[in-house]
């Protein structure tokens, strides 16, 4: 490089014995080619490590988002469980009552001194079908107390508004019940339903319950009428919190108001 009143020139010496190439340039021209090229470097740094950054900032994201889906499974499984221990409690008070036995003898108070309530937790909300002991082999009922926002309608010619089940609106994290007696066919996710439960009952009856926001239950699990199978969220293509249930037999589905008579408050 070379340079003389407001010019600089270059020299290309190539090792393959080529005869050099000289470049002139104006000084300005020069100066603002190095100019570019520092701007690039720096751009080129700067864009890295941010992409570092925000991969670090992502993968931290990540984590704690599965922390937290845990640590929300774990409280509603925790609800459940109180909420079973509450009713072995009454029907331990009923039994001691029945034979004359008084449980503070034995250092246990009354049920409704020591229940475990469930209005402190976010998932004490209207839930559907009481457990019952009795044997429930047909659907019976609806899985949750709420607003029947969509109706069934599987012959619209329209297959945007065609419906093979009912729509409930209800708040997230409503109790998604068994409406019968049963086994867990799958529960798992679907790209349409969401986090999704599917039983079966006695005589190929079928029942449905989508876009739950956690699952309690597991496919093969024996299920009884008015279980808790999930809480109710808006996963899978849905635009709000609500749970869609479906009724079918031998595989077809089929109009879930023959079985629950518009009960719906």
């Amino acid at each position: 490089m070379s340079t003389a009143d407001n010019h600089i020139t270059l020299m290309l010496v190539f090792e393959s014995g080529r005869p050099p190439v000289s470049i002139k340039l104006a000084r300005w021209k020069y100066q603002l080619a190095i100019g570019l090229l520092a701007v690039l470097v720096l751009v080129s740094i700067f864009g890295t490590l941010n992409f570092a950054r925000l991969s670090l900032q992502a993968n931290e994201r990540d984590f704690l988002l599965q922390e937290n889906e845990e640590l929300r499974r774990l409280n509603s499984k925790v609800v459940v469980l109180e909420s079973n221990l509450q009713a072995y409690r009454e029907m331990l008070h009923q039994v001691a009552t029945l034979a004359g036995v008084d449980l503070t003898q034995y250092g246990m108070s009354a049920v409704g001194d020591s229940a475990a309530t469930l209005s402190d937790t976010e998932f004490n909300i209207d839930a559907g079908a009481p457990v019952s002991g009795a044997l429930q082999p047909a659907p019976t009922g609806l899985p949750v107390r709420g607003y029947l926002s969509r109706t069934f309608r599987p012959l619209d010619e329209n297959p945007k508004t065609r419906h093979l089940g009912v729509d409930i609106a209800v708040k997230k994290g409503t109790r998604v019940t068994a409406t019968a007696d049963g086994e867990v066919a799958f529960a798992g996710w679907d790209d349409t339903f969401g986090w999704m439960v599917v039983l079966k009952h006695a005589n190929n009856v079928e029942t449905m319950y989508g876009h739950n926001d956690t699952l309690l239950v597991a496919t093969g699990a024996p299920v009884s009428f008015g279980q808790t199978l999930a809480l109710s969220g808006n996963t899978g293509v849905s635009t709000a919190p609500h749970v869609h249930y479906e009724v079918r037999i031998d595989g077809k589905p089929v109009d879930p108001e023959k079985y629950y008579g518009k009960t719906t408050n």
